[in-house]
């Protein structure tokens, strides 16, 4: 069904595109993770640099440090760091969400931020 608001169908594509971003990505770190651990094992005496050269080279991403990375975080905080992540943007979706929904109804600009308030009233 498609939705009424056009405002919806975009939160929707976006929510869909962050988590089409999102998944991959935290798969892709835990990836990386047992990885860099496996090369640790292997060259316990690896420097930041070799593991630079080793994963990061190419990528264009600069001021990583995989060692220190991998074994002062967990898996767990790392994914409660995506968590985060996900939730901050989620948030973004929603505002722009309520903002967009109540201008289609004829309200000023910025009366998304009123949107919870307004749906207490309802109540």
């Amino acid at each position: 069904m498609k939705p009424f608001f056009p405002a919806t169908r975009e939160a929707i594509d976006q929510m869909t595109a962050l988590f089409d971003f999102a998944w991959p990505t935290a798969a892709a770190l835990w990836n990386l993770r047992w990885q860099v651990h496996g090369f640790i094992t292997e060259v316990p005496d690896a420097t930041s640099e070799d593991l630079k050269k080793r994963f990061v080279f190419g990528s264009g991403i600069e001021g990583t440090d995989l060692k220190r990375t991998i074994q002062k975080s967990s898996w767990e905080q790392q994914k409660t760091i995506f968590a985060s992540f996900i939730l901050t943007n989620a948030f973004a979706v929603y505002e722009q969400w309520a903002d967009d929904i109540l201008i289609s109804l004829g309200r000023p600009l910025g009366s998304g931020k009123n949107f919870n308030f307004m749906m207490k009233l309802l109540d």
